[in-house]
């Protein structure tokens, strides 16, 4: 680069930097990533060197994220505390139908299940008009109750 009619060099780790400054790096050299001027080894939390732009770091869509996606950097992988990962998105609460281990959330197993928080394999409480049974293991219509469907008898749970 030519500062003043003086030939002076980028920064190491720098193929292309700006004449006015020449700390600012606008190039880096494979493998360094560029982020905000400086050629760095790899993107810093929160953003993403994508598939589609490499070497360069681009902030991650959801701004709770601190790992997203090399494909879509609105495809989050790992958030930022208390927040919860669901779907790929950060959310503060994982919400019916889902059970939290403290960092994602998880669909509850049991089918139709609208309450399982704090172990996705137990259920608490059913989608209405379902109700619990057989130990928050199985959700089913009340009409079914009486009838007593061959799934719960095949499983033991009626005799």
């Amino acid at each position: 680069v030519s500062v003043d009619g003086v030939c002076k060099d980028c920064e190491t780790g720098c193929d292309k930097c700006c004449e006015k400054n020449i700390d600012k790096c606008l190039e880096c050299t494979a493998p360094l990533v560029l982020h905000e001027g400086d050629c760095l080894n790899h993107c810093p939390e929160g953003f993403v060197e994508l598939e589609s732009e490499p070497g360069k770091c681009t902030k991650c869509g959801d701004e709770n994220c601190l790992q997203c996606c090399k494909k879509d950097k609105d495809t989050c992988k790992v958030c930022e505390a208390p927040y919860l990962l669901k779907d790929g998105d950060c959310v503060e609460d994982c919400g019916d139908g889902y059970s939290s281990d403290g960092s994602k959330c998880a669909p509850c197993e049991i089918k139709e299940c609208q309450d399982c928080e704090g172990n996705k394999e137990d259920c608490k409480k059913c989608n209405p008009p379902l109700v619990l049974f057989v130990d928050g293991k199985l959700c089913i219509d009340t009409a079914q109750i009486g009838r007593a469907p061959s799934e719960l008898q095949s499983r033991g749970h009626l005799v």
